[in-house]
């Protein structure tokens, strides 16, 4: 509760702890000042560092941000001590972790990325000193599959006999950072197969005005079932559109 002696600026940092990160306009609100002197103290507060302003316009106390990047650092430590083969958290769980709402919780990560305590790569976060380690045996459990994908790479294995194989979270992994591409919930391919292989429809239909998913498993002498998830992924990503049986380019 506000004090009822203290100085604006004393007032207003009270009432901006009350209820951070917030705007200009409801940090106003109910203060028991004039406005032009919660304009000169919020001014003082930024000057003297006891509050500070983030890249959205949100406003939070020097202890605010304080409180909510420790919080932030320790939901972190906790996430990568309990999925330690997962990359990061995923922002939007981190955002709930902090209850904040989406715009104050954006700005709010960027300025903390900005100093160096979190590292934000593909919509995870991590710890900047985090890395994901693999045993061993998870190293070979990871060549073993990864081999099954050199020996057939236009029939590799389907997503749910490679997670027999390594297990959901180092599949995952191995998804995560690039070492497998999801094209669908069964199918999987390598980076250099995807390529290949998407490469082939936009230029097939770039030379014969359309492509058909018999063209594209006679190329590659794969199977329909390849063939169809690569075609629908690409429509997915708007490459592609589908007319009847024929995709062409968007």
């Amino acid at each position: 509760r506000l004090l009822a002696e203290g100085s604006p600026a004393d007032l207003l940092l009270q009432h901006l702890q009350a209820g951070e990160p917030t705007d200009d306009a409801t940090l106003r609100k109910n203060l028991p000042f004039p406005s032009e002197s919660a304009e000169a103290a919020l001014a003082q507060l930024l000057e003297e560092g006891r509050a500070r302003r983030l890249a959205d316009g949100s406003l939070l106390s020097a202890t605010g941000w304080t409180r909510l990047t420790t919080e932030m650092a320790t939901a972190l430590a906790d996430y990568h001590r309990e999925f330690p083969l997962r990359l990061g958290m995923p922002r939007e769980e981190l955002a709930s972790r902090l209850n904040l709402k989406p715009k104050p919780f954006a700005a709010l990560l960027a300025a903390a990325e900005a100093e160096g305590l979190v590292v934000e790569s593909g919509g995870v976060v991590r710890l900047p000193e985090y890395e994901v380690h693999l045993s061993r045996d998870q190293e070979d459990q990871v060549r073993a599959l990864l081999a099954q994908f050199e020996a057939a790479p236009y029939t590799p294995p389907n997503a749910g006999d490679a997670a027999r194989t390594v297990g959901d979270e180092l599949l995952s992994l191995l998804i995560a950072r690039g070492d497998l591409i999801r094209v669908s919930p069964e199918v999987l391919l390598t980076p250099a197969v995807y390529d290949e292989m998407s490469t082939f429809v936009v230029e097939h239909i770039t030379a014969h005005g359309g492509i058909v998913a018999g063209e594209l498993r006679d190329r590659f002498d794969t199977s329909r079932k390849y063939a169809i998830a690569l075609l629908e992924h690409l429509d997915n990503k708007r490459v592609t559109r589908r007319i009847g049986d024929k995709r062409i380019l968007r």
